[in-house]
């Protein structure tokens, strides 16, 4: 009797599992995670991983061809990696840099996996914000994106940039991500 139920009881576990993975998931809040490195004695250096349900990424180029973008509320999810370098020296007016590679997508979360182009399909942009000369936000037409769902509250993802004009500070990323789903 003991086995029969077990057997049950693991169908039903793995059957659930599986759906989740298949139907994508729903995220019904905002999530931030924030960490700080203060070890370099000149830099302040600050990541951050969000994710914002109800949003989508509008890109545009102004005037002179530079292109930007604005978040304005829609029916996409947003995730938003920042990078940010902040000198301790607070004298030093432009020597702040910012990185930030931003992607959307419309309904659930499903797990994908995404290449060079077909990152047009998620608007993959990054964004280098300083005092140089290749500051801007870009569409990512040459790189990697992998998303997994370990947990129904979970996301893993890898983004990998490998265009050579972007000269990121961190063009590979990894992290498991919590979701809030309820």
């Amino acid at each position: 009797m003991k086995s029969v139920a077990l057997i049950f009881f693991s169908t039903i576990l793995l059957f659930s599992c599986a759906s989740y993975k298949q139907k994508g998931i729903k995220i019904k809040g905002q999530t931030n995670l924030h960490s700080i490195n203060n070890q370099d004695e000149n830099v302040i250096t600050e990541e951050n991983f969000r994710i914002l349900p109800n949003t989508q990424i509008e890109y545009k180029k102004d005037a002179i061809g530079a292109g930007y973008y604005t978040l304005i509320p829609g029916n996409k999810t947003v995730f938003i990696y920042t990078l940010e370098e902040k000198p301790k020296n607070k004298n030093l007016r432009d020597a702040g840099y910012k990185e930030e590679i931003l992607f959307e997508w419309e309904g659930n979360l499903k797990e994908m996996e995404l290449k060079d182009k077909e990152l047009s399909k998620v608007n993959m942009l990054v964004g280098m914000h300083g005092f140089f000369k290749k500051a801007g936000v870009f569409p990512v037409t040459k790189g990697y994106l992998k998303i997994d769902l370990p947990q129904k509250d979970m996301m893993h993802v890898y983004i990998k940039i490998e265009d050579p004009v972007y000269m990121l500070r961190k063009k590979e990323i990894e992290k498991e991500i919590p979701l809030i789903i309820k």
